[in-house]
């Protein structure tokens, strides 16, 4: 699976003020942005833990994977406690680059990240190991 291109982009037709518009991040590829839209970076890593959560929770109710919705912000709060910020942005942005949850999973999407993590197929059992 091909990791995810991740871009924070401005556009003012996307959000409250039209005079500015407001970063955001997203998935879109570049040649998707209309003259409306503004590059302001790739890559995902300057991101913000709220803003990957954000953005993977999107990404899940633009596919209609509904079950998703809100998976991303409990589990970046998980993290956040346990691991703290520094260490749950940066596992929160390996999952945003694979597509979310559902994105690994392949729920309402042509693709999944089974082979490249290593734990078999979708939707067959599994009785392997992560290792030692």
């Amino acid at each position: 699976m091909a990791q995810r291109t991740i871009s924070r982009i401005e556009c003012r037709d996307e959000f409250y003020d039209i005079r500015t518009g407001v970063p955001f991040l997203t998935y879109m590829e570049p040649d998707d942005y209309g003259p409306e839209h503004k590059l302001l970076s790739t890559g995902g890593d300057d991101a913000k833990l709220e803003e990957l959560v954000e953005l993977a929770d999107r990404d899940a109710e633009n596919r209609n994977a509904h079950d998703f919705c809100g998976a991303h912000r409990v589990l970046g709060a998980v993290l956040y406690r346990e691991l703290g910020r520094w260490l749950a942005t940066l596992l929160m942005l390996r999952i945003a680059r694979l597509g979310g949850l559902q994105g690994m999973t392949g729920v309402c999407c042509e693709m999944d990240a089974y082979s490249e993590l290593g734990v078999g197929e979708a939707g067959r059992d599994w009785g392997g190991s992560y290792g030692e």
